[in-house]
C-alpha cells in the first residue's frame, strides 16, 4: 500500500510531455507537485508504501513498488512475506486450479489451440501448456498441424453449394476439365475435384489427358532450336508431354548445360553452344562446305566429354586462344583453377574413339590453329 499522496517531481525531456498531458503546469527545470498515481513506471522517487503482509512501513523507490506489485496487485516487504505472497497467490490464482475437465473439454473436445485456451481463459500460453503436459493431453505435431489445417480449411472454404449443378453439369455434360472451371469460380482445380467427389461424381483421370497434339509441329520447332519447355508454352503443353512425343518419334532429347557465358544458337539445324560454334557452322555453310551433326557425348576413363561436332571420321572442338589455353591447363578456366583435364578426355577419345580435330578460330571464325588428336 503507498501511504505518500503526492511528491514533488522534476522536469525534465522525459516526463514533461507525460505531465502536460495529465493538465500539470511544467516547464524544462522547474519542479512541480503531482499526485502519485498520476508517476511514471520507471519514476525513482522515494515515496512511503506500507507491506500487504506484516503492516511494516518503509521508504521505497516508486520504481521498485510498481514492479513488486505488477504481477499479484500487493506489496511483500522481505523474503518472509514474499514466501507468503507466493502461497496466497498461487491459492487466488485461477491458473494453477485449472482443472483437467476444463482441458480436456476446450483441448481435445473442442479442439482448441493452446494459444486459444490462454486466450479463452485469460491466461499465458506457457501455463497452459504446463498445465496439458501434467496431465498428459499434449497433442503431437501431426495431430496439431491436422486440427490447424482443418480450421484453416473451414475458414478460406468457397460455398459452391450454389453452383452445384452447373459444375457437375460442365464436367459431366460438356466435358470441360477441372482447371478451366476452377477459373470461372477463382478457387483451385483441387478444390473443384473434392466438391466433384463429395457431391458423388466420379472422377476420371484419363478423361482430359487425350491431347490432338501436332508431332510434326513439336519436331520442327525443337529442331529450329527451341527447348522442350519454350515449345511447352508455345504449344499450351506440359514439358513432360512435348520429351515424350519427341522420343516417341525417335527424337533423341540432348541436355546441354553449357559453360557459364555461352549462348544457345541454331544454324540449319544444328545446335551450337557459344559464338565460336557458330560462326564456324556458319562459314561452312555459306562456302557451300559439308556441314558436321551434333555430337553424342562420350564417356571416358576421365568422365564424360561432350565434342561439339562431329563428322563421320572425326569430331570437331572448337576453341577461342583462350578456351583453348585453360583446356591444356595453361591458364585459369572458368571454374578458377588450373586443369587440363578436358585436354585429357579429348586425347582419350582420340585415341580410343576417333580422332578430335581442335580448331582455333579467331573472332571471325577463322582458323587460327588446328591441332589433332588421335
Amino acid at each position: 500500500m503507498i501511504l505518500t499522496k503526492f511528491v514533488k517531481i522534476k522536469c525534465h525531456p522525459k516526463n514533461i510531455r507525460h505531465f502536460k498531458n495529465l493538465g500539470y503546469n511544467t516547464e524544462y527545470g522547474k519542479y512541480i507537485i503531482v499526485m502519485v498515481k498520476h508517476l511514471t513506471k520507471g519514476c525513482h522517487v522515494i515515496i512511503e508504501v506500507k507491506c500487504d503482509v506484516c503492516g511494516m512501513e518503509k521508504e521505497l523507490e516508486y520504481c521498485d513498488y510498481f514492479n513488486s506489485i505488477t504481477k499479484y496487485n500487493f506489496y511483500a516487504c522481505c523474503e518472509k512475506c514474499s514466501a507468503i505472497k507466493v502461497k496466497k497467490s498461487k491459492e487466488n490464482n485461477p491458473i494453477q486450479s485449472l482443472k483437467k475437465e476444463i482441458l480436456i473439454d476446450l483441448y481435445i473436445e473442442k479442439k482448441m489451440t493452446s494459444q486459444e485456451v490462454a486466450d479463452y481463459l485469460n491466461i499465458s500460453k506457457s501455463k497452459v501448456y504446463c498445465n496439458l503436459k501434467k496431465y498428459g493431453l499434449n497433442r503431437t505435431s501431426s495431430d496439431a498441424r491436422k486440427i490447424w489445417f482443418k480450421k484453416y480449411i473451414d475458414k478460406n472454404k468457397i460455398n459452391l453449394e450454389p453452383f452445384k449443378d452447373k459444375i457437375i453439369d460442365l464436367y459431366e455434360n460438356q466435358n470441360i476439365s477441372s482447371n478451366v472451371i476452377c477459373k470461372e469460380y477463382n478457387c483451385s482445380s483441387e478444390t473443384i475435384v473434392r466438391r466433384l467427389k463429395s457431391w458423388g461424381i466420379k472422377i476420371d483421370q484419363l478423361k482430359f489427358r487425350t491431347l490432338d497434339t501436332n508431332d510434326d509441329k513439336i519436331i520442327e520447332l525443337y529442331k529450329n532450336g527451341l527447348s522442350a519447355r519454350k515449345i511447352s508454352r508455345e504449344l499450351g503443353y506440359s514439358s513432360n508431354t512435348v520429351l515424350n512425343r519427341l522420343k516417341r518419334n525417335g527424337i533423341r532429347v540432348e541436355i546441354i548445360n553449357p559453360p557459364f557465358g555461352c549462348e544457345k544458337y541454331n544454324v540449319n539445324g544444328i545446335r551450337c553452344v557459344g559464338t565460336y560454334e557458330k560462326k564456324y557452322i556458319e562459314n561452312l555453310f555459306n562456302n557451300g562446305g559439308k556441314l558436321p551433326i551434333n555430337a553424342e557425348r562420350v564417356k571416358t576413363i576421365f568422365g564424360i566429354y561432350h565434342p561439339d561436332f562431329e563428322f563421320p571420321d572425326k569430331y570437331i572442338e572448337i576453341k577461342s586462344t583462350y578456351t583453348y589455353d585453360s583446356c591444356i591447363g595453361k591458364s585459369i578456366g572458368i571454374s578458377g583453377k588450373l586443369s587440363d583435364k578436358q585436354y585429357r578426355k579429348i586425347k582419350w577419345t582420340g585415341k580410343n574413339i576417333k580422332p578430335v580435330e581442335i580448331r582455333i578460330l579467331d573472332k571471325n571464325g577463322n582458323l587460327i590453329k588446328m591441332e589433332l588428336c588421335n
